[in-house]
């Protein structure tokens, strides 16, 4: 088999190709007397992000962020599983039931597809919870379209809410085990114990708790 060396230029010149590859989707807010539009929100991702999902894990993990520069507003994302791949960015005004549910139909028609079985990870924020509800069982005005999504809480956000209630490095690192097991038994032992110590934490340390 003979040996291929590709140049640099090469490689540039295709990367540029497949950066045009851009699904892009906006929600127009208004059009002023001279006819320039303003968008309210703005979502966009990248074809071989897309392509390469096809081989990531069958899970998403989908969060918003603050924009605190000259321009405000929040960046949603979803990010794949496999290779920290981002695959789609929505622009938004603020997070709400409306912006998620807008940009997880996105997720959906782009970065889905017809894959089965996706999991969403993510902080429970309302909106999300709101929206994934109506992809998965409808509404009065919209049908479901995705009854397959699964719904999952990210466990960075479980272990600041447990630290902030709890302060407590014993319980921490046996949380942190629970959260990390993938063995059904284990994982019964560890949510016993758990729960035994946290009861008991909570009744010998009533009055700090409730500071």
């Amino acid at each position: 088999m003979r040996h291929h060396t590709i140049t640099y230029l090469v490689c540039w010149k295709q990367s540029q190709r497949e950066m045009l590859e851009v699904h892009i989707a906006s929600r127009k807010s208004q059009t002023t007397l001279e006819g320039q539009a303003y968008y309210r929100e703005l979502s966009f991702c990248l074809g071989p992000c897309v392509r390469a999902f096809q081989f990531c894990l069958p899970q998403l993990c989908i969060d918003g962020t603050f924009l605190t520069g000259k321009y405000r507003g929040t960046i949603l994302t979803a990010i794949g599983a496999d290779g920290n791949n981002q695959l789609l960015l929505q622009f938004i005004e603020n997070e709400n039931t409306n912006s998620w549910f807008w940009f997880l139909q996105l997720v959906k028609q782009h970065v889905v597809g017809g894959r089965n079985n996706i999991c969403l990870i993510n902080d429970r924020h309302v909106g999300i919870l709101q929206a994934i509800n109506t992809l998965q069982n409808g509404s009065d005005t919209f049908l479901p379209a995705w009854p397959d999504v699964h719904n999952r809480w990210c466990m960075r956000h479980m272990d600041a809410n447990f630290h902030e209630h709890f302060k407590n490095k014993d319980l921490m690192d046996l949380f942190k085990r629970l959260a990390s097991q993938n063995q059904e038994r284990k994982f019964k032992i560890l949510w016993k114990m758990l729960d035994r110590l946290t009861v008991k934490y909570a009744r010998d340390n009533a009055d700090l708790l409730a500071s």
